[in-house]
């Protein structure tokens, strides 16, 4: 309900409710509801909604427009998973990746950024770690 008069004030900036507004309105809708949320709550909630609209007209996207995540080819994963056993340090991963990776000093069009190799390896290092701590119980 908030966010339905977030975005009836984001259509028409004159019916732009505030905090108390939104918390009158959701009173005369559940009138025999007692855990209504808090002014404060909602102005949370309506900076929250603002934040989210704003990233995405950043990011130049609807919802339905943005692109879905690209998945790192298989040969990287496993040569990540590697590194993760062998104990690299997470900083050292993606010199070892793109090193690892390069023929003749040219690296491949779908080597992932240094950014998704540190996810990545977040990732198996978390998943592997859960793994042990269940084999051992």
């Amino acid at each position: 309900d908030i966010r339905a008069l977030f975005e009836a004030g984001r259509i028409d900036s004159s019916i732009r409710p505030n905090p108390g507004t939104i918390l009158d309105a959701l009173r005369k809708k559940y009138p025999h509801i007692y855990t209504l949320p808090s002014e404060s709550r909602i102005k949370v909630e309506i900076a929250n909604l603002n934040a989210r609209q704003k990233k995405n007209e950043k990011e130049g996207a609807s919802g339905k427009d943005r692109q879905t995540k690209k998945r790192i080819a298989q040969h990287y994963v496993k040569f990540i998973e590697t590194l993760v056993e062998q104990g690299t340090q997470r900083k050292l991963v993606y010199d070892k990746v793109l090193s690892h990776f390069t023929e003749n000093g040219q690296t491949p069009a779908d080597l992932p950024s240094e950014k998704t190799v540190k996810a990545k390896y977040s990732t198996v290092k978390r998943q592997l770690k859960l793994k042990q701590q269940l084999g051992n119980m």
